[in-house]
């Protein structure tokens, strides 16, 4: 089963597109759940006007931030070890009805395989695609954390694996979870504990990135997203870990 996780801060005027998307896939063996953080904005009611038995919407007392809210959202699911964990924006979504389905073929197509990252379609430009650069190659997998960064969207890993992160590696020194960059946090740990022949790069466009709202990390947090990306480079890498 798919564990979708949707977090987000203002999405206003985009978790309706988001989560008609999600309904509309033909791949229906899946639950959601969505976790915001109060903005001041309509993108918690705009949200539970889809509550049913697939989809659960959470409005945190407080800002939590992305991190927080992903971690919180798995934990909700209660995911069995087989289950795919699939991370989308509140403000993205699924590109057509047919994205889970090509992530769900790619993990039937290979029984071992444990993590699947990329290819998203940017919004309101769809020729600005960023991450149809080549896929990792094995030798990025001596170093993952030097090679460049591939594994962003669409994010799906077995929740077998991303239960041996440490949950320390979510922190900086002074103990605070990542606010930006923090992708990076189990990205990197998975892709190296997995290694090279267990994760796939999916080629086809299922994830729009939206690069319109004003709140992109990117737009906001530059120089942090440089500095924290640096940061958790030069942390120790996991071994690969063949029982899995």
């Amino acid at each position: 089963m798919f564990k979708i996780v949707i977090v987000g801060g203002p999405a206003e005027g985009y978790i309706q597109r988001n989560l008609k998307q999600l309904l509309n896939q033909f791949e229906q063996d899946w639950e959601a759940c969505v976790i915001l953080d109060p903005v001041g904005d309509k993108t918690y009611e705009q949200a539970k006007a889809f509550e049913s038995d697939k989809i659960k919407v959470i409005l945190n007392d407080e800002r939590l931030y992305a991190l927080p809210n992903i971690i919180k959202s798995i934990n909700e699911m209660h995911p069995s070890d087989d289950d795919i964990i699939a991370t989308v924006d509140a403000d993205d979504w699924l590109t057509h009805e047919d994205s889970l389905g090509i992530v769900k073929r790619a993990y039937d197509a290979q029984d071992d395989l444990m993590l699947t990252y990329g290819s998203w379609v940017s919004y309101p430009n769809s020729y600005a695609n960023t991450n149809t650069k080549e896929p990792y190659k094995e030798e990025d997998f001596k170093n993952i954390r030097k090679a460049p960064f591939r594994a962003s969207h669409i994010r799906t890993f077995k929740y077998r694996v991303w239960k041996h992160i440490d949950q320390e590696d979510f922190k900086d020194d002074d103990g605070n979870m990542f606010r930006v960059a923090w992708d990076l946090s189990f990205m990197w740990p998975m892709l190296e504990m997995a290694g090279f022949h267990r994760t796939k790069y999916i080629p086809h466009k299922v994830y729009t990135y939206n690069q319109e709202t004003p709140h992109n990390d990117a737009k906001l947090y530059l120089r942090q997203q440089m500095f924290y990306t640096d940061y958790q480079a030069a942390r120790p890498s996991y071994s690969y870990k063949e029982d899995l």
